[in-house]
């Protein structure tokens, strides 16, 4: 089984292998997320653990299809972004606020285009369609790769 944990830090997470774009001490793999693409063949990947990643990317939709190239159909990305508190909008390393229905640009089925996500119903922004198993209220996600 290959599980990623994207944007490690210092949390090393057993059995994962600890990804960022610095090494931290427990950084298995240093890159830059939003330029290089992920060292792994697609539908390979078990899990990603993304936990208070995505708010500081500039390039969120390379990222996410990234994720979904290298996850197995049926593999889970499971993670957490801040939501509009006002320590979240304070902070300068954020690039942007999420609500829960920000995953809608990710997940569902567009009737009008149904191998795109159900946001924007009429525009194609190239994102990979993710299946939504849970995005709460505090944003805490769990979305699977609808291939």
């Amino acid at each position: 089984m290959i599980k990623l944990n994207i944007g490690a830090g210092y949390k090393r997470i057993r059995d994962f292998i600890n990804i960022d774009s610095v090494q931290t001490g427990v950084t298995d793999v240093v890159m830059d997320i939003e330029k290089d693409h992920l060292p792994y063949d697609d539908n390979s990947v078990d899990e990603i653990y993304c936990y208070e990643v995505l708010e500081h990317l500039e390039n969120i939709i390379f990222v996410m299809n990234e994720m979904w190239r290298v996850m197995k159909p049926g593999g889970t990305l499971k993670g957490k972004v801040p939501g509009t508190w006002s320590g979240s909008i304070a902070d300068p390393t954020h690039k942007r606020i999420f609500v829960p229905e920000s995953f809608d640009y990710f997940t569902g089925i567009n009737p009008e285009h149904p191998e795109q996500p159900a946001r924007p119903k009429s525009a194609n922004y190239g994102i990979k369609p993710w299946s939504k198993i849970k995005v709460d209220k505090k944003i805490n996600f769990e979305l699977s790769p609808r291939k």
